[in-house]
Formats: C-alpha cells, structure tokens, sequence
C-alpha cells in the first residue's frame, strides 16, 4: 500500500470518527451527560479534527509530489523522443549520403542498371539465389553480372565489393 492510500485511509478513518463524535455529543447533550463527559468527547472530537486535517494535509502533499514526479518524466521522456528523432534524421541523412555515393560509384564504374540492381543486392548480404529470385531470372545470369561487376569494379569478390564502400565508415 503506497503511503498516499495510507493517508487517504487514515483521513477516511478520522472523518468516521468526527462524525461519529458529533452524533454522539448531540445525543448525549439532548440526554442531559454530565459536562465532564462532554467535555472529554469535545476533546476526542478535537483530536479527531486535528488527525483528519493532518493525513488530509499529507495525501494532498504526496498526490502533488507525484503530479510533479509525472510532469518531470513525462519531460524526459520528451525530451528523449526528440533525441531519437535527432538521431534518426542523422542516421538518414547518412543513409542516404552513403546511398548516393554508391550510386555514384556504380556510374564511375559503368555500372548497367541490372548491374546496379545486383550490386545494391550483393552489399545488402543477399545470396545469389536469393538476387535471381527477387529480380525474378535465373541464378547463372546473376553469377554473370556478378562476374561483371567485379570486372568492372576491378575487385575480385562480394567482400572486396562490401568493404570498398565500409572501411571508410568504420
């Protein structure tokens, strides 16, 4: 139980009790008690008003600690979307940099469009089975423009082809 549920509880059992101190000082002054018994449930009701006042007091403090323990999360995390945000459109503009400088690469080398096609495939870590199924044609006209491609590029395999445009990055 969280010590705001607590303080509510504890106000909700100081309410009861007033009113039920109320009832019984009204009666017991409609049936002519003693003063001194009055007095001494005075004095309760007294006491009671006090410990409802107080736990009142302290599920307020607590529900506005928490509000603002919220309000400051709820900043954080906002502030952290904006960071990924941040991140993201850099990790795209490099994306797209190194997209264009690949691309450019192909056109230096003389890249066909097919060509191309397969190249971009060999660096995404495709399988030449996986190339002619996707380009829909056959396996041995994909190890063809391979071979083509690694004549053109003068690099000797998919490894070469990959770290050509990755050792710069890392």
């Amino acid at each position: 139980m969280t010590k705001l549920n607590k303080s509510i509880r504890f106000s909700l059992f100081f309410l009861c009790l007033l009113i039920m101190v109320v009832f019984d000082i009204y009666f017991d002054f409609q049936n002519s008690i003693p003063v001194k018994y009055l007095l001494f449930e005075t004095l309760i009701f007294f006491l009671s008003l006090v410990g409802f006042y107080f736990f009142v007091s302290r599920a307020l403090a607590l529900q506005e600690k928490k509000s603002q323990k919220i309000q400051k999360l709820e900043g954080e995390i906002i502030e952290k979307q904006n960071h990924v945000e941040r991140l993201t459109y850099r990790v795209n503009s490099y994306k797209d940099a190194l997209a264009h400088e690949i691309e450019q690469t192909f056109k230096r080398w003389a890249f066909t469009k097919a060509e191309s096609q397969v190249a971009a495939l060999l660096l995404k870590g495709l399988s030449l089975k996986e190339i002619a199924e996707v380009r829909n044609c056959h396996e041995n006209t994909v190890r063809s423009q391979c071979t083509s491609i690694y004549k053109k590029s003068k690099l000797n395999n998919r490894s070469q082809l990959s770290s050509y445009f990755l050792d710069d990055l890392i």
